[in-house]
């Protein structure tokens, strides 16, 4: 897919994407990055349906314009304006391109002939002087250059200036080894939108032998008789170059001219022997830029998530009487998907909030942000447990397309009345140990996690009273899921007996204490999953 870029802030860009379906949005992670407020993190996804598009609004309402008019969802033509917030994106009209053909030619062996010429390598064909001053502009372009310019449109520039070709195109491997045209460029008399066909004869020489070929009548070549392909396609004189970095083949440059046979002579292929080294290195700088554009990205990304990661978890415990609590939470990578919160509803009522959002990185973080702004703004409501983890749901239900899910547990408890109410949504067990000793017990809630779908009531659980000494533990599945070495995992009745052994120390000491088993049991592997422990002791 291609699709022309213009914005305010950069150059118009032609971005090519091997793929048939890219998103548009904020976010350093989509294919197109569109800065501004009015546009989401996610603002639209554009898919190609042969020689059409489809264009889908996902985001915000109001920032896709396709005609001057909101859209939605719609068809969109080749060529025709999108504007997403300050940027028009013109979805370009799938290019014919070149086609490889194959004949069903049998395999040609021959030696190369005197029309066939081999030089091996391209570093080691001198300019003739009076192209000297071309290849240096080459050279110098390439230096010069920017992210944004197409080098090998320029490269394709200097192929018609020092060669009388009429055809022209470079290509390069993909990761599979299938070529990639990058640019083309047809100026016979008779040209049309058909694609330029070409021998895979040839290429498939250059490709294999990493040398590049010179035929001056290729349809009288003794050594290409075999190629009907050559034949049919009125092939008169042909260069093809390989692109070599490193000693491997990444792509060829070709030239044909179908008018005059003799026309291609050894200084030719000299100069473009020379031009595919400069544009050899051309491609591994475009390599290595877009690599470290992706490495920024990626970065950029996770530093904002770990900001609002960091940001939306509490500075420290709150300081209420009749509770000693602390909590932690540690991430497996960069950037994590748990959370947890505390809410001083008043002297004597403290809620507890802990939950794993499915995934890392910007998305999740941004999703946990949006979960703990609605929760703060429905207990300033005064809305009902019930009611609460309906109304998240509805939100999370509706806002999430891509098949995430956040499980949670809510705790509330109310020191005058000596209670625990609690709902949950899919989560871990929290684990209760009295104060004066007995069988820890394992408070569950049911429901399905949040965003698996609209329309489902919450229960609240069973009732708890509590006396001073009890202790509450809330957790993420990090934790009883890390596995040893020999992939048991840590479990949950060993965290049981954990906090049964430290149930006498202070919310902070059992947190460590957590940890310093965890520890010892994943004994130097590393952790699959975010770590999250929230301790509340009633004093």
């Amino acid at each position: 897919m291609t699709i022309h870029v213009r914005s305010p802030d950069q150059d118009d860009r032609r971005l090519e994407f091997h793929k048939a379906k890219i998103t548009v949005g904020s976010s350093p992670m989509c294919d197109i990055t569109i800065a501004g407020d009015a546009v989401a993190d996610e603002q639209a996804v554009l898919v190609q349906r042969g020689d059409h598009f489809e264009i889908f609004d996902i985001g915000r309402d109001g920032a896709v314009l396709v005609g001057g008019r909101p859209c939605r969802h719609g068809d969109v033509l080749a060529g025709q304006e999108i504007w997403i917030g300050d940027a028009v994106l013109m979805p370009q009209a799938p290019t014919k391109g070149v086609a490889f053909v194959d004949r069903g030619e049998g395999r040609v062996t021959a030696t190369v002939s005197s029309t066939l010429s081999s030089v091996g390598g391209t570093s080691g064909a001198p300019a003739e002087p009076r192209l000297r001053p071309l290849l240096n502009e080459v050279v110098r372009l390439i230096h010069s250059i920017g992210r944004s310019e197409n080098i090998f449109e320029s490269i394709l520039d200097s192929v018609f200036s020092s060669a009388p070709v009429l055809r022209a195109f470079l290509a390069l491997r993909d990761p599979e080894g299938e070529l990639v045209v990058k640019a083309h460029r047809n100026r016979e008399h008779d040209a049309d939108d058909q694609p330029i066909q070409v021998s895979q004869t040839l290429v498939g020489k250059v490709l294999d032998s990493g040398e590049a070929l010179l035929t001056s009548d290729a349809e009288g070549d003794p050594n290409l008789n075999l190629a009907q392909s050559i034949q049919s396609l009125r092939i008169k004189a042909a260069i093809c170059v390989p692109l070599v970095v490193d000693g491997k083949v990444i792509g060829l440059l070709y030239g044909d001219n179908r008018e005059q046979p003799g026309i291609l002579n050894r200084e030719n292929l000299a100069f473009l022997s020379a031009l595919a080294g400069v544009a050899a290195v051309a491609v591994e700088k475009f390599r290595l830029l877009e690599e470290y554009d992706q490495k920024l990205q990626i970065e950029q990304a996770l530093a904002i998530a770990r900001s609002i990661h960091r940001n939306f978890l509490p500075a420290g415990p709150p300081q209420i009487e009749g509770f000693d609590v602390y909590g932690d939470s540690e991430s497996c990578d960069a950037t994590g998907g748990d959370y947890y919160d505390f809410f001083p509803l008043s002297e004597d009522r403290l809620g507890v909030v802990i939950a794993d959002v499915a995934g890392h990185g910007i998305g999740p973080a941004l999703l946990m942000a949006s979960v703990r702004a609605t929760l703060r703004a429905l207990l300033v409501d005064g809305a009902s447990l019930n009611d609460l983890m309906f109304r998240l749901n509805e939100l999370i239900s509706a806002d999430v397309r891509d098949g995430r899910f956040i499980t949670l547990f809510f705790g509330l408890f109310d020191r005058k009345e000596g209670r625990l109410q609690h709902i949950g949504a899919g989560h871990t067990p929290t684990i209760w140990v009295r104060g004066g000793g007995g069988a820890p017990r394992q408070i569950r809630s049911g429901g399905p996690p949040l965003g698996v779908m609209s329309g489902v009531r919450y229960e609240v659980g069973e009732e708890i009273a509590f006396e001073p000494g009890d202790v509450f533990l809330f957790s993420t599945d990090g934790i009883h899921e890390a596995i040893d070495p020999a992939g048991k995992h840590f479990g949950l009745e060993r965290l049981e007996q954990n906090l049964k052994d430290h149930a006498s120390e202070s919310a902070q000491e059992m947190v460590a204490a957590v940890h310093t088993e965890l520890n010892v049991h994943v004994d130097g592997e590393p952790l699959r999953d975010d770590t999250t422990l929230v301790v509340v002791k009633i004093v």
